[in-house]
C-alpha cells in the first residue's frame, strides 16, 4: 500500500484511493472527527461524528456512512478498523490493512471521550501539531486542578467565564463544571453540541443562555463560550458579565506557549488540550512500533526530524 498526499492523505492500493479527513468530498473517504474543517459529506465516520454533523450543519439529512468504534468495514478495497482517538467525542483513528492513520488525537483524557492507545503497525501517519520538541505541556492532571481550584475560588465572588474552542474543549469544560456542582450556561450553539453529548451518555449539565432565566443568571454560575467572545472588544453581553466583575479564563494548549492577555479580555489562561503534546507524540510512535512514519498536519518537518534521531525509525513529511 502506498500512503499518498493528494489535499489529504491518501492510502492508494491497486487501483483504489482511501482519502482520509479531505477537505472536500470523494468517492471513498473517512472523516476522523466532527470540527469544521471536516465536515465533508458522504464519507465513513462514527455515529456520534455523524450526529454532532448534524448539530453542527443544523441538516437532519447530513449523508454519511456509520461506522462505530472499535468497528470495521469494507471501504471500497480497503479493510478498515476505527478506534478510539481521543480527541473529541467520536474522534477515530483509522486502521487500514498494516498502516495506521491517527488524525487528531491524544493519549491523556478521560474527561468526555476516551484515551487513545497505540496499535502496532507496519506505517505510521501521524498528526504534528505538537510536533516540535519545544511544545511540552505542563502535566495534564496538574492543569486541570489548576482549574478546577480557580472556578471555586471565582464562584465564592461570582461568576466565571470560560472561553475555548466550541467542540470538545468546551464541553469537557462543561463536565469539568458539573464535577464541582457549579451552574453552567452555555451559548445555543455549544448547547446543541452538548445535547449530542447527553444522547451518547456523557453527563452535560448546561442551560442554553436562550433558556436561562433572571434567576440563573443573576446568581454566581460558569458561563462556557467560544474563544472569539473573549477577544478584543468584547460583545456586549460578555463586557455586562466583565463590569459585574466575572473573572474569565481562556483554555488552550497553546497558551503554555503563547500570552493571549493583550488580545483577549481574560485574567488567566489554562493550558489544556485536546491534542498529545511532543513527549506523548514521541512515545506514542515507540509503541506503535512502525517501520515506516508519516508526518501530517503542524510540525511535520521537525517531528519526522526527531523520530529519526531519537528513535531510529524512518520518518518524512507527507505534506
Amino acid at each position: 500500500m502506498k500512503v499518498l498526499w493528494d489535499g489529504a492523505v491518501c492510502l492508494e492500493k491497486g487501483p483504489e484511493r482511501l482519502y482520509l479527513d479531505p477537505k472536500r468530498r470523494r468517492p471513498q473517504a473517512i472523516v476522523t472527527h466532527a470540527h469544521l474543517d471536516h465536515m465533508v459529506e458522504g464519507a465513513v465516520m462514527t455515529p456520534q461524528t455523524r450526529d454532532i454533523m448534524v448539530a453542527r450543519s443544523g441538516r437532519e439529512d447530513f449523508p454519511a456512512r456509520v461506522v462505530p468504534l472499535d468497528g470495521r468495514s469494507a471501504v471500497g478495497g480497503f479493510e478498515v478498523e476505527l478506534s478510539e482517538a481521543g480527541h473529541v467525542l467520536g474522534s477515530a483513528m483509522v486502521k487500514a490493512d498494516d498502516t495506521l492513520y491517527t488524525g487528531d488525537f491524544n493519549t491523556f483524557t478521560g474527561i468526555t471521550c476516551g484515551a487513545a492507545a497505540p496499535r502496532k503497525c507496519d506505517t505510521l501517519v501521524i498528526e504534528a501539531t505538537y510536533g516540535s520538541p519545544r511544545f511540552v505541556l505542563p502535566d495534564q492532571e496538574g492543569v486541570v486542578s489548576d482549574l478546577l481550584s480557580w472556578m471555586e475560588s471565582g464562584l465564592e465572588e461570582g461568576s466565571v467565564i470560560l472561553g475555548s474552542y466550541e467542540f470538545g474543549k468546551a464541553q469537557d469544560l462543561v463536565a469539568l463544571a458539573n464535577s464541582i456542582r457549579a451552574p453552567v450556561v452555555v451559548p445555543d450553539r455549544i448547547g446543541a453540541i452538548c445535547d449530542v453529548y447527553r444522547r451518547h451518555g456523557v453527563t452535560q449539565d448546561c442551560t442554553p443562555l436562550s433558556r436561562a432565566g433572571d434567576v440563573l443568571l443573576g446568581s454566581p454560575h460558569v458561563l462556557v463560550t467560544s474563544r472569539r467572545e473573549l477577544k478584543h472588544p468584547v460583545p456586549e453581553h460578555i463586557g455586562r458579565y466583565r463590569r459585574k466583575g466575572a473573572a474569565a479564563a481562556f483554555v488552550s494548549g497553546w497558551t503554555a506557549f503563547m500570552n493571549y492577555g493583550n488580545s483577549h479580555d481574560i485574567d488567566v489562561q489554562f493550558p489544556f488540550s485536546n491534542h498529545c503534546d511532543f513527549n506523548r507524540i514521541m512515545d506514542f510512535v515507540e509503541r506503535c512500533s512502525p517501520r515506516k512514519v508519516y508526518t501530517v498536519h503542524g510540525s511535520c518537518e521537525a517531528l519526522a526530524a526527531e523520530i529519526r534521531s531519537r528513535l531510529g525509525i524512518d520518518a518524512e513529511p507527507l505534506e
